[in-house]
């Protein structure tokens, strides 16, 4: 969950929401919940690979199940090749700190994306190792970023004053943020994804989704208190104006605000997010075009496994050119309102058929069950729904693409299944 999207599009969305940008993390994190809860009962009942793919499909039938798969793959390689590019980003932005002025962002985007399809071929073991080592450096860096900037607000004689007026572009601009940021709270569904390989998932997987949504939400709050009391802008201009001026720059332009080789701490910490984030995308990808393969659904040759590593190797070599395709190919701010709008749709789809199978298959054990099935799948339904279409006010090019590839994958679904 905390990757490019937060180190990323804080400055976006700080331009948007000013200092609200405090609600809008904290609305999409009871959002967050709120779809988890329906993502926790269906992977503790269902616990299949592919997750969403499988529950869609017993739910609303064949076809749009296929579909949800189909956006699946497209979600998590979108979101994997949003976090490509911003550690390649990072990579550059950390070499001009020592002086040395050389862009090698596609380079190193190509070499981490190489590196961890690699990972996936040779198998999962190799894969958890490297993202719990560069998970734990992460949180400890950006520890220490927050607490730099809690640091400079104890120390103003006005520490409320950046946060005064706290809604300077209204709710609409809360709602923008939101949206621009929904991206950085859907890491949660990886989990699912992985039901068969998991030990006791009944039990374990709920627990992982509502620990990975508090750790998360918590980080978010505690940063953009420390952005936005902390950040100050030239000439007297409110840090939050100026932190949505840089845009995706904001955070890594105003670290050194917060503390000492703030710059250099915060790129460190992005280039470890980023990387474990693509891992844990990757995985996602992979995991769905390896259930769609084994499903019929797309070609059986995907659902291949390595005869030495037991890896599905071919979705795998499948999901790494995709994933090179839309880094050669998209913008970095295109590639995060693609990945965020179909994020919003399949969290759609999943929380309506979590309250659709409760009537379809009553007698479904559910080891965990959601509370109050009707509110909280629809609260993601709708909030799902609404992020979607509010991304093309934000970003009409990536909607444009993210409508192409349904339209493709209704022509796949027709080949596969004439």
């Amino acid at each position: 969950m905390i990757g490019a999207g937060i180190f990323v599009l804080s400055g976006i969305a700080a331009g948007h929401a000013g200092p609200s940008l405090l609600l809008s993390f904290l609305l999409n994190g009871l959002i967050a919940i709120a779809i988890g809860s329906c993502y926790a009962e269906l992977s503790s009942a269902m616990p299949r690979t592919g997750g969403s793919y499988y529950w869609v499909k017993q739910a609303l039938g064949h076809r749009i199940g296929f579909g949800v798969g189909w956006i699946g793959i497209y979600a998590s390689s979108v979101a994997a090749a949003l976090y490509a590019l911003g550690f390649g980003a990072f990579c550059s932005a950390l070499l001009g700190t020592a002086g040395l002025s050389i862009d090698i962002s596609l380079g190193a985007t190509l070499l981490l994306t190489t590196v961890i399809m690699l990972l996936h071929y040779f198998g999962t073991t190799d894969t958890s190792i490297a993202e719990n080592s560069v998970t734990l450096i992460k949180v400890l860096l950006l520890l220490v970023l927050i607490a730099g900037g809690f640091a400079v607000i104890a120390k103003s004689p006005t520490p409320l004053e950046p946060f005064k007026p706290f809604l300077p572009n209204g709710y609409s601009g809360v709602l923008l943020a939101m949206a621009v940021t929904f991206v950085a709270f859907e890491g949660f569904e990886v989990i699912t994804r992985a039901g068969e390989e998991l030990r006791h998932p009944a039990r374990n997987m709920p627990r992982a989704i509502f620990t990975s949504i508090t750790i998360a939400v918590s980080l978010y709050m505690l940063i953009s208190v420390a952005l936005i009391g902390a950040v100050q802008g030239p000439d007297g201009q409110p840090g939050w104006q100026h932190l949505g001026e840089l845009g995706e720059l904001g955070m890594a332009t105003t670290a050194r605000q917060l503390l000492p080789y703030g710059d250099i701490i915060f790129y460190c910490a992005g280039i470890a997010s980023t990387a474990s984030a693509m891992i844990a995308a990757t995985f996602s990808a992979i995991r769905v075009t390896f259930a769609l393969g084994r499903a019929g659904d797309l070609p059986p040759a995907l659902a291949a496994l390595h005869p030495r590593h037991h890896s599905p190797y071919r979705a795998t070599l499948f999901c790494g050119g995709l994933i090179i395709i839309m880094v050669i190919s998209l913008p970095i701010i295109e590639v995060a309102g693609a990945a965020s709008q179909m994020y919003a749709l399949l969290f759609a789809l999943v929380c309506f058929s979590a309250w659709r199978l409760r009537t379809l298959q009553p007698e479904l054990i559910r080891p965990f069950r959601v509370p109050l099935i009707s509110m909280t799948a629809w609260i993601g339904v709708l909030s799902g729904t609404l992020v979607f279409f509010t991304l093309l006010n934000i970003s009409p090019i990536a909607w444009t693409i993210s409508c192409l590839w349904i339209i493709s994958g209704t022509l796949v679904y027709r080949c596969m299944n004439h």
